[in-house]
């Protein structure tokens, strides 16, 4: 179930797409320099075979840090809201693509066949705000290649760090 109900999560999200990078982009980029660094880790990064896909990419915080560290690594970025996505197009950084689709939905954009095309998905603090988290992880799951990696990010709840030792 979604932290909170959006009547139009679009429109909704668009209209804040102006200060978002500013109020949350600092809080998402520690994640987001992480995630790509841990899936390199596990299925490495190739320049002529990766495509990665920031589903729910907002501004596009985690594409950015690809698009940094991994220069020739193409990248579509996706968002429900037009809005979100218009910074990241401003930017016009070479190997990303931007496209407009609802997260549990990853239809084809552009001609483009998704099923299987991607080696990384990833979605940093966008999962827990959909009404369909399960849909989202399937789609994500249905358009990697076989041996893909996803890597997610989500706020989960504050856990007091004694607790976690003694339960280890």
């Amino acid at each position: 179930m979604a932290i909170f109900p959006l009547t139009d999560p679009a429109s909704s999200w668009s209209t804040v797409s102006a200060s978002y990078p500013e109020r949350v982009g600092r809080m998402r980029s520690h994640s987001s320099e992480r995630l790509p660094t841990i899936a390199d880790e596990r299925r490495s990064f190739s320049p002529s075979a990766s495509y990665v896909l920031d589903n729910g990419a907002g501004a596009g915080t985690l594409t950015d840090c690809v698009t940094s560290s991994y220069p020739s690594i193409r990248v579509l970025a996706t968002d429900i809201a037009p809005g979100m996505l218009e910074a990241l197009d401003k930017k016009q950084t070479p190997n990303v693509k931007t496209g407009v689709m609802d997260a549990a939905e990853l239809d084809n954009i552009e001609g483009l066949g998704l099923d299987g095309s991607f080696s990384h998905a990833f979605s940093t603090f966008m999962i827990m705000f959909t009404t369909q988290p399960i849909n989202v992880l399937k789609e994500m799951h249905r358009v990697l290649q076989p041996g893909g990696i996803i890597g997610l990010a989500i706020w989960g709840e504050r856990v007091d760090p004694s607790t976690l030792w003694e339960e280890a």
